[in-house]
């Protein structure tokens, strides 16, 4: 029998492939894209391989995920990623139009990240996830060096009393 390829070396779009390489590389992604310790990295997106990738890789890099509903309305979403403070967006294809509904309302958002399929608008990364991904160096952080009690996550409610809440 054959030995295991290595991780980089298997299809990405596996939910179980490649995902351990993805987290180990994710948080180099982040590092190199000038994302700092504290800073929001914001995902909107359906639940796949990618979004545990982020899991982990955003929290690695010191960085603090805010995974967006993806059944909020346009104003909403502009509103949480503004609120959150949120300086990177994945996005996966499909909300491309969403987000581009709302794109000039954002105030922190500097860098858009699609995540599948090839960035046709011109405010994406050049890039998209996988292929930035690919050629990003495996990264493990201490974890003895992560604050357990620093922020990881921000979660928002979906807004049904008034705004959404984090």
């Amino acid at each position: 029998m054959p030995a295991e390829q290595p991780s980089s070396a298997r299809r990405r779009d596996s939910p179980t492939s490649n995902s351990v390489s993805g987290w180990a590389c994710l948080p180099a992604l982040c590092l190199k894209r000038s994302v700092k310790p504290g800073d929001r990295v914001a995902y909107l997106g359906v639940n796949t391989h990618r979004l545990m990738e982020a899991y982990y890789g955003v929290l690695e890099a010191g960085a603090i995920l805010v995974p967006l509903n993806i059944r909020l309305a346009p104003a909403e979403l502009s509103y949480v990623l503004n609120d959150a403070g949120a300086t990177v967006l994945f996005i996966e294809q499909p909300f491309i139009p969403l987000v581009e509904s709302f794109r000039e309302s954002l105030s922190t958002v500097r860098m858009f990240v699609q995540l599948d399929g090839a960035p046709g608008a011109g405010w994406l990364a050049r890039d998209n996830y996988e292929t930035l991904l690919s050629r990003a160096t495996p990264h493990r952080a201490d974890v003895a060096l992560i604050d357990e009690d620093g922020v990881a996550e921000i979660f928002y409610t979906s807004g049904t009393s008034a705004r959404p809440k984090g």
